[in-house]
């Protein structure tokens, strides 16, 4: 593991992230946590720390930051997991590099998201059945709660895209899919 570099990946949920972070874990100078600040965080694996839980204020967070570089490089956080301010407080870290990640078309993001509400299937290796079986159940969506999610998930996107903007070009990568 590289042991000077630190990297912040944000992404939003439906982005390809899960997919990005496995090809980008697999290179041996990088050991990133994934979702730290998920609300299932302490559900994925036994003895999981609830980082979400201890974080109140910047220097809260600064300090579980400080303990999860302690032993990876590299965080993963999904857009929504931290409020706007403590996530733009660490795109704006100069200690760490960034990489963010953002799917073109939100409107499949969107209906992605609110298929795997319905089915809390959210990562591959949740299957506990086929496929199938998990969207027998699909409700019709909501035309008005989908345009909301876009305009929000756009909106919050175009914030955080604005702070990496900001950053020096080799301290951040912009990938749009």
């Amino acid at each position: 593991m590289n042991q000077t570099l630190r990297l912040l990946f944000l992404a939003h949920p439906r982005s390809g992230s899960s997919s990005l972070y496995e090809i980008l874990q697999s290179h041996p100078a990088l050991n990133i946590l994934e979702e730290p600040f998920n609300e299932n965080f302490t559900r994925w694996e036994a003895g999981n720390k609830n980082y979400l839980e201890l974080v109140r204020d910047i220097q809260s967070l600064d300090e579980q930051v400080a303990e999860i570089f302690g032993e990876h490089n590299g965080i993963k956080i999904l857009d929504y997991q931290l409020p706007p301010d403590l996530t733009a407080h660490l795109l704006r870290r100069a200690d760490c590099k960034i990489i963010f990640l953002r799917r073109r078309n939100l409107l499949q993001s969107v209906v992605s998201v609110l298929i795997a509400e319905q089915t809390r299937l959210w990562k591959k290796w949740e299957m506990t059945k086929p496929l199938e079986e998990y969207y027998r159940g699909l409700q019709p969506l909501d035309i008005a709660n989908i345009q909301q999610r876009v305009a929000e998930m756009k909106r919050r996107l175009d914030f955080f895209e604005l702070i990496v903007d900001e950053r020096p070009t080799n301290e951040a990568v912009k990938l749009t899919h």
